[in-house]
């Protein structure tokens, strides 16, 4: 696999971009050991400033929008809250701390976006140094979200980021949980592989889970969940969307997915990628032998209802993304 490391956020970032080179080609072989997901030749990640990142994604949501309009022909209704669900997302990038991010811009290959700013007000990146052990999970993270555009190819890319999910098949399916919640599972499967024994979710609040550790704690939770706000006094809501909510779903997707991983195994869980009526439904979410049923081909499959994303009830739609922690909290 070759590494494209593209470093656009400036030299006062040049030490991240140099940890990051350093621990990419560590990081990356195990993802495919551990979830069996295919990875692709060529591995980019980009380092930016958040109004960087910002303008990379008004620029893809508006090609998208007019893509999914040309090929769907959707009612002037429906195009109306699109562009409504779209200005929310765009206020949720404003006020959520997001750190990395994985994402298919313009139908290209999956990349991994790295919000150097981001990372520094939290405190992982400064003067002296870069937290290692932080730059360690969110690689293990988000190179989990590139197997997963992998493997999905343009119809996942699709599921995830359609505008109009009413009008294209199983976007009502929980993706969110799912791809989240193996990730965090990966994430955990690959630090134990590199340093021993994971921890289990307690180590949220013990010394060796906190940034600047010296370390790698491989929490299941240390570095994916939203909780990670820059601002102490932004601890509940930011841009109208409740992180200590995300916070749980985070956690019980974490813990789902090893169960249901447990059960079923991985190859048969990797089919949802691309057999996207093997995605948990809500309900799925709290019963996990129904789920586990369905994957091992022991239920009947349910069939796909309308689709709820143009609503914009699921914060932060299409992105597959990191969030970074305060020490301290």
């Amino acid at each position: 696999m070759h590494y494209d490391i593209r470093h656009e956020a400036g030299q006062e970032f040049a030490e991240l971009e140099r940890r990051i080179e350093e621990l990419t080609p560590e990081i990356a072989p195990h993802v495919p050991e551990v979830t069996a997901l295919p990875m692709p030749d060529r591995l980019i990640i980009r380092i930016v400033r958040v109004p960087q990142w910002m303008d990379l994604w008004e620029r893809y949501d508006e090609q998208l929008l007019a893509s999914e309009i040309a090929e769907l022909v959707p009612t002037a209704s429906e195009i109306e809250q699109a562009r409504a669900a779209k200005a929310h997302v765009r206020e949720y990038h404003r006020g959520a701390a997001i750190g990395a991010q994985t994402v298919s811009y313009y139908d290209e290959q999956p990349s991994v976006v790295v919000l150097a700013d981001n990372l520094r007000t939290a405190g992982h990146v400064k003067v002296n140094g870069v937290n290692t052990d932080y730059v360690r999970n969110m690689l293990a993270h988000e190179l989990t979200h590139v197997g997963q555009l992998t493997a999905g190819g343009t119809p996942y890319r699709l599921l995830v980021h359609t505008p109009f999910g009413s009008r294209r098949p199983f976007t009502e399916r929980d993706w969110f949980f799912a791809g989240e919640g193996y990730a965090v599972w990966a994430e955990r499967q690959i630090a134990s592989q590199i340093h021993g024994a994971a921890k289990s979710d307690k180590s949220l609040t013990s010394p060796s889970a906190r940034p600047g550790s010296s370390r790698w704690s491989g929490s299941n939770i240390q570095t994916e969940v939203l909780d990670h706000i820059v601002s102490a006094a932004a601890a509940g809501a930011v841009g109208g969307v409740d992180h200590r909510r995300t916070v749980r779903r985070y956690r019980a997707a974490g813990r789902a997915m090893e169960e249901v991983i447990g059960a079923c195994g991985v190859q048969a869980v990797n089919r949802m990628w691309t057999r996207h009526d093997l995605l948990p439904t809500d309900a799925e979410e709290h019963d996990y032998v129904a789920w586990q049923r369905r994957l091992m081909g022991l239920a009947p499959q349910i069939h796909h209802g309308p689709g709820d994303f143009a609503a914009g009830v699921i914060p932060g739609v299409g992105t597959r993304s990191v969030a970074v922690r305060t020490p301290g909290r």
